[in-house]
């Protein structure tokens, strides 16, 4: 396990490499539930952060969310799976997280009134207007993803955000495909509502 949160860099591996990886982790093969951890660290860990907004604490979720896969691989039934299970994994270990980050602000208050402090993921050499603008879009994003009921939130991010596909998020979510569609259809009906945010949407994509 990768104890010092710098995981190696995924390499090209294709989806019948992982699913037999992940079918010999199930049979208790260590090293190959290494391999599926090396595979699946970055893009877990991105998907963490996005909800956490910490590099640090999306860290030490990450370590936990690939703990605890570990544990329980063995009760996975289909090897094929193994992503959207791992996002399962990561979904209900990161509202955990920010359930008790909730109930510990309400004991705590940060100096002058401000805001915790989140580490600047930005590029290496990027200027301050590029990165302040990406964090009004950034900001606006998570704003609309507020709005929405936690489900539509959920699934909208799951399927823009972390890019999973309509079966994966059902699996992650425990819902059945036609509900993932009704939720992601609701959520996207709201998004092209929001005029100003698809406006800014399609600069950013320029």
């Amino acid at each position: 396990m990768h104890s010092s949160g710098q995981p190696d860099q995924p390499q090209k591996t294709s989806a019948d490499q992982v699913t037999q990886w992940a079918s010999q982790a199930i049979a208790g093969d260590s090293a190959a539930f290494e391999k599926l951890a090396r595979h699946f660290w970055q893009e877990v860990f991105r998907m963490l952060f996005y909800r956490v907004s910490n590099q640090a604490d999306a860290e030490d979720l990450c370590q936990e969310v690939f703990e605890r896969a570990l544990r329980s691989i063995s009760s996975l039934r289909s090897p094929e799976n193994l992503r959207a299970w791992l996002y399962g994994i990561a979904l209900n270990r990161s509202r955990d997280f920010l359930r008790k980050r909730r109930v510990l602000a309400m004991f705590q208050t940060t100096p002058e009134g401000g805001h915790p402090e989140v580490e600047d993921q930005g590029p290496c050499g990027a200027s301050a207007l590029e990165l302040a603008a990406k964090r009004r879009f950034w900001q606006k994003i998570n704003e609309f993803l507020m709005g929405l009921p936690r489900l539509q939130r959920e699934v909208f991010s799951l399927r823009y955000v972390d890019e999973l596909s309509i079966p994966e998020i059902a699996q992650a979510l425990g819902k059945s495909q036609s509900a993932i569609k009704t939720h992601l259809y609701r959520s996207l009906e709201r998004f092209k509502k929001s005029h100003s945010l698809v406006r800014e949407l399609r600069e950013e994509a320029r």
